[in-house]
C-alpha cells in the first residue's frame, strides 16, 4: 500500500514539472492599446501565413462608445497592422472571427452598424469582406426582417457560399426577433433560410458547423421545448440559379438547354420532356442535335441531392418550319428553288404533279448553309409540287 502511494505521488511531481516547462514558451505577441485594437476576438490564418482578426472595440472612430472596432493582421513576431477602422456605416462591433473564403479573402460580420433605421439607429450588424490589405466591401446590412445582430462567425458551405446566425431578427417576435439562419454570396446576395419560432429555437449566438452529410449543425442559446436552448440539423435542398431558357428553332437545327444550381451535396439532373423522362439525360445541359416538329414542348429538369429536389421551370422549345425560297422559273423553262440547311441532317426532296403521288428528286446531306437545287423536267409538267423530308444522319 505504501509502494503504491510513493509512485503516484511520483508521477504527479514530474506532470507538474512538465506544465512549468511548457508555461514558460507563452510569448506575448501584442497588447492592444485601444487605438489600435480592444477586446480582441479569434485569429484566422491567412493564406500568406499572417493571422487576421478583428476586436469589438477600438480604433479612432465613435471614441464616445470606446471605438466601433478594428480588422487587423499581426505577424509570427508581433508586428500588428491595422487594415480597417470600422465607423458605423460599414459596420461596428465586430464581435465574431473573420472566415477565409476560397478568393484568399476574408469575410465576417459586425454586430452592430450599416443602414440604419427607425427601430435601431446604430444598424443591425453588416456582412463584409476585406481583403489582406484593407480593402473593405459591405456586402449586406440587416434590417430586422432578414436579421439583427450576428455575433457568430461565418462558415463557408461546400458551394462557396457563406452561412452564419443573427442572435435576433427574423419574421417571428416582432422587434428584434428570435433569430435568423441566412446564406450570403460573395457578391452580397442574402438569404433567410430560417426564422427562429421559440418553439424550434431562439437566439442562435454560435457558429454553424457543417457536418460530412452535407446538413448544418447548430445551436440556440434558449428556446425549445423547455426553454433552455437547442441543437438543430438545417438541411438544404438544391437551389436553382439559373432556369433553362426557352428557345426558338428552325427544323433540323441543334438545340441546347442549360442549367445552374448550388448545393452542399452532390448534384443528380434527370431532364423531362412534357413530363416524361429522357433517357440518359442526366448532365446539367441537354442537346438535342436535330431538332424537328415532334421535338416540340416543355422542357423541366428535376435536381436532386441528399436533403431533397427541386424542378426547373419549363423551357419551351418552339420549331419554325423549314426556310424554302419560292421556285423560280428559269429561261429555260426550269425551275430553281433555295433551302437552308443544317449540319447533320439529312434532306429528301420529293415532288408530285398532283400532290397525291410523290417520288424522289434528291437526297443531300445538310452542311449548314442554304442548298440551292434545279430541276430539269419541269418544263415537261404543267404543274409541278415539291417537299422536303428532314431525317438525322
Amino acid at each position: 500500500m505504501k509502494i503504491k502511494w510513493c509512485v503516484t505521488g511520483f508521477l504527479m511531481s514530474v506532470f507538474c514539472a512538465g506544465i512549468q516547462l511548457h508555461a514558460q514558451t507563452v510569448q506575448t505577441l501584442v497588447s492592444f492599446n485601444g487605438t489600435n485594437g480592444n477586446n480582441p476576438t479569434a485569429l484566422t490564418l491567412g493564406n500568406d501565413g499572417n493571422f487576421y482578426g478583428t476586436t469589438v472595440e477600438g480604433g479612432t472612430n465613435g471614441v464616445g462608445y470606446g471605438g466601433y472596432g478594428t480588422m487587423f493582421k499581426v505577424t509570427t513576431n508581433g508586428t500588428l497592422t491595422t487594415l480597417v477602422l470600422f465607423n458605423g456605416t460599414n459596420g461596428a462591433c465586430p464581435s465574431a472571427g473573420l472566415t477565409l473564403g476560397g478568393d484568399g479573402n476574408f469575410y465576417g460580420t459586425t454586430e452592430i452598424g450599416g443602414i440604419t433605421n427607425s427601430q435601431y439607429t446604430l444598424g443591425m450588424g453588416t456582412v463584409f469582406q476585406v481583403t489582406t490589405n484593407g480593402a473593405l466591401t459591405t456586402l449586406a446590412s440587416f434590417n430586422g426582417t432578414n436579421g439583427a445582430f450576428p455575433a457568430a462567425m461565418l462558415t463557408l458551405g461546400s458551394d462557396g457560399n457563406f452561412y452564419g446566425t443573427t442572435e435576433n431578427g427574423g419574421i417571428y417576435g416582432g422587434y428584434p426577433g428570435y433569430g435568423t439562419v441566412f446564406k450570403v454570396t460573395t457578391n452580397g446576395i442574402l438569404t433567410s433560410l430560417v426564422s427562429f419560432n421559440v418553439t424550434n429555437g431562439q437566439n442562435p449566438q454560435a457558429v454553424l458547423t457543417l457536418g460530412t452529410n452535407g446538413n448544418f449543425y447548430g445551436t440556440t442559446y434558449s428556446g425549445g421545448s423547455f426553454g433552455r436552448g437547442t441543437v438543430f440539423c438545417l438541411s438544404l435542398p438544391p437551389i436553382i440559379t439559373v432556369q433553362p431558357q426557352s428557345e426558338t428553332n428552325t427544323d433540323g437545327n441543334a438545340v441546347t438547354f442549360l442549367v445552374c444550381a448550388t448545393s452542399l451535396t452532390p448534384l443528380d439532373y434527370q431532364w423531362q420532356f412534357n413530363g416524361t423522362n429522357l433517357f440518359e439525360a442526366t448532365n446539367t445541359t441537354l442537346t438535342l442535335p436535330n431538332a424537328f416538329p415532334a421535338n416540340a414542348g416543355a422542357y423541366t429538369v428535376v435536381i436532386t441531392n441528399t436533403c431533397g429536389s427541386v424542378t426547373s421551370s419549363p423551357a419551351m422549345l418552339i420549331e419554325l418550319p423549314l426556310g424554302i425560297t419560292a421556285p423560280t422559273m428559269l429561261a429555260s423553262g426550269q425551275f430553281q428553288f433555295s433551302f437552308d440547311t443544317a449540319t447533320g441532317v439529312n434532306y429528301a426532296v420529293e415532288y408530285s404533279t398532283n400532290l397525291t403521288q410523290w417520288f424522289p428528286f434528291v437526297t443531300l446531306g445538310g452542311n449548314g448553309v442554304p442548298l440551292t437545287l434545279i430541276d430539269p423536267n419541269a418544263a415537261d409538267s404543267q404543274q409541278r409540287f415539291y417537299r422536303i423530308v428532314l431525317s438525322p444522319q
